[in-house]
């Protein structure tokens, strides 16, 4: 009899010579996550500018609207109705002169509102690379 005996001991342990490519491949996910997650914060931003651009297009818009049809003709009624009154003397010519500074101020809010809507529909041209119509 043989007093031999005998102790089978193992271990396993993963070698990166049969993996390779995974340091490439979890770079490549990486850089294709950032590009996704850049192309979602530009799609933001574009969207971002573009309402604000279209909410102040909307606010000149309006601005010029009630300038040309509710503030401009009723200076003009009441400047042609100050000119008989100060021809008759019932008017100063500072009331009058007033008056006319009124109306030529309010054309040229009308025409600085129509400027900035005219802008802000070619800076929406520009972001959306189309035709933009205002009605």
């Amino acid at each position: 009899m043989t007093e031999d005996f005998a102790v089978i001991a193992g271990f396993t342990m993963q070698l990166p010579v049969f993996e390779r490519g995974q340091g490439r491949m979890s770079e490549t996910r990486a850089t294709a996550a950032r590009a996704r997650a850049d192309t979602e914060a530009v799609r933001v931003s574009v969207r971002a500018a573009l309402f604000e651009a279209h909410e102040e297009l909307k606010h000149y818009l309006h601005r010029a609207e009630t300038l040309r049809e509710e503030v401009i003709p009723r200076l003009e009624t009441a400047l042609r109705e100050m000119q008989q009154g100060f021809e008759r003397g019932r008017y100063g010519y500072v009331e009058w002169r007033s008056l006319q500074l009124e109306l030529l101020e309010a054309r040229s809010e009308l025409v600085e509102a129509s400027v900035s809507a005219h802008r802000l529909v070619v800076a929406l041209e520009r972001l959306t690379g189309g035709e933009v119509t205002v009605r």
